[in-house]
């Protein structure tokens, strides 16, 4: 019997596992809550500086993980990868949306 697991990634069978950076931003948090609710999506490690909202806590645990990293920071970063949620996901797919914020008014 062949299993999710069997197949190639990207099969169109087997469902993904991603992970969605900038998970916060008005953006982040729509595409989370999306697939969330895709039955194509197995899991999802959403990650962003700040902490975890409240709009992601009525998200079941098995399916959402919230980690609260700055991408932006190697050693965060770093953490991030080495860390056993990451490595036991086995992500399959990255939504980059984590954007550097400027403060004060752009120069012109």
């Amino acid at each position: 019997m062949i299993t999710a697991a069997d197949l190639p990634p990207g099969s169109p069978q087997q469902k993904r596992r991603i992970l969605v950076s900038g998970a916060t931003s008005t953006l982040g948090r729509m595409l989370c809550h999306e697939l969330y609710h895709d039955d194509r999506v197995e899991a999802i490690l959403a990650v962003s500086p700040e902490e975890q909202p409240y709009y992601f806590s009525d998200l079941d645990p098995r399916r959402f993980v919230y980690q609260q990293i700055n991408i932006n920071k190697p050693r965060q970063l770093q953490n991030l990868c080495l860390s056993t949620q990451f490595k036991d996901l086995e992500l399959d797919s990255v939504f980059h949306l984590a954007f550097l914020r400027q403060t004060g008014r752009p120069e012109r």
